[in-house]
């Protein structure tokens, strides 16, 4: 009877292995100069196509902000189209209200700067004296046994170029049609946002992607809101106790310094500079004495040390904070690239993309760069 030999533990390898083997393989990865290469033309792009990303970027922010009222408004009964055009007509009542208010005593206020400036200048050669008796006694020095033979001297006639307000004023004309295009697509994205959510939603391929997406773009809406309003309400605050430490002070108009505090405050770190080197000047046009002049600034940093510091921390939450090293450069970056609106809108941007990563897990390193921890 013929032997049955049992299978080999050892089989020939099938033909086909190898080429799965080899598919196997991972994807070879980029260099570090593949990679710099990539950024530069990333960096390339945005800078050209500001014209076009801007408004496109801005009205996408706006509309991810106002979609959460959109839809509610539009569960009472409202239709999608008037509820998303009365919402954005609300905000430029409440700006242009708000502009028109704080014309008149910013207006009075600038006319007051040239005063102060010279404040500013006599205390600092004030302070500056010891150090220029000093520089010249050793200019006298110096020239003892020096030639004195006159420098040839060549007068250099310039011709005069357009000052900052000429150039401002050119530009407004500009400013004004963007920000009608940014209403105009803000209005557009509002009333048709979801259609081309559920055409996005159609065009991926599996289910849990489907699902992705949808998560993904109703949690930035909801808490991109959530965060906007938040934020307004702190600086809100803010604006409120800067205005009450002034009044007390004996600053004039303290509530149009506390409203242009929390305005400022929406650019991080850019604003506290900003502020801080208004309320100098509004302190020397003030008050006459040094000491009284530079308590207005000093009021204002402590306040925005308790608000950046203690308050939002607490209101906000870590989980929503952006690490400050990534937020100054994104100031810098796109406030390079894109000027005052850059600078606006680098905060939400951020805020926006580290909510979609932290709910896609392919994107969860990026979240964990972004976000903010807290050091032991």
């Amino acid at each position: 009877m013929p032997s049955i030999e049992p299978p080999s533990e050892n089989p020939l390898p099938d033909p086909a292995a190898p080429e799965s083997a080899e598919a196997a393989q991972p994807l070879p990865q980029a260099s570090p100069a593949a990679r710099l290469l990539v950024i530069l033309a990333v960096l390339y792009t945005l800078y050209f196509t500001a014209p076009i990303l801007v408004p496109l970027l801005s009205a996408l922010l706006l509309s991810l902000m106002l979609a959460p009222v959109v839809r509610g408004l539009n569960t009472l009964g409202l239709p999608r189209s008037l509820a998303a055009a009365s919402t954005v007509l609300t905000i430029i009542v409440l700006t242009a209200v708000l502009i028109i208010s704080l014309g008149g005593p910013a207006k009075a206020w600038i006319a007051k700067t040239p005063q102060a400036i010279t404040r500013i200048e006599r205390v600092i050669q004030e302070y500056r004296k010891p150090f220029a008796a000093a520089s010249k006694a050793s200019d006298r020095i110096s020239d003892i046994g020096g030639d004195k033979t006159p420098a040839d001297k060549t007068q250099i006639v310039r011709s005069p170029e357009p000052g900052a307000l000429g150039q401002w004023l050119s530009e407004v004309p500009m400013g004004v049609l963007n920000t009608i295009g940014v209403l105009f697509l803000t209005v557009l994205f509002l009333t048709h946002g979801d259609s081309v959510l559920r055409k996005l939603v159609r065009l991926a391929p599996q289910l849990r992607i489907k699902k992705d997406i949808v998560d993904a773009t109703r949690s930035a809406q909801r808490e991109l809101s959530r965060y906007i309003l938040t934020v307004t309400l702190v600086n809100l605050a803010l604006g409120g106790a800067v205005a009450l430490a002034l009044w007390l002070l004996g600053v004039e108009q303290p509530l149009l310094w506390g409203a242009i505090a929390a305005m400022v405050n929406y650019a991080p770190y850019l604003g506290l500079a900003i502020m801080v080197g208004v309320l100098t000047v509004v302190g020397f046009v003030q008050f006459d004495t040094p000491g009284m002049a530079l308590s207005v600034p000093g009021a204002y940093i402590v306040l925005n040390l308790i608000e950046s510091e203690i308050i939002t921390p607490l209101v906000v939450g870590r989980s929503m904070q952006i690490d400050p090293l990534v937020v100054i450069l994104s100031l810098l970056i796109l406030g390079w690239m894109w000027g005052l609106v850059g600078i606006l809108i680098a905060v939400p941007v951020l805020t926006c993309f580290k909510i979609i990563a932290d709910k896609l897990p392919g994107l969860a390193p990026v979240a964990q760069l972004i976000g903010h921890e807290k050091s032991s």
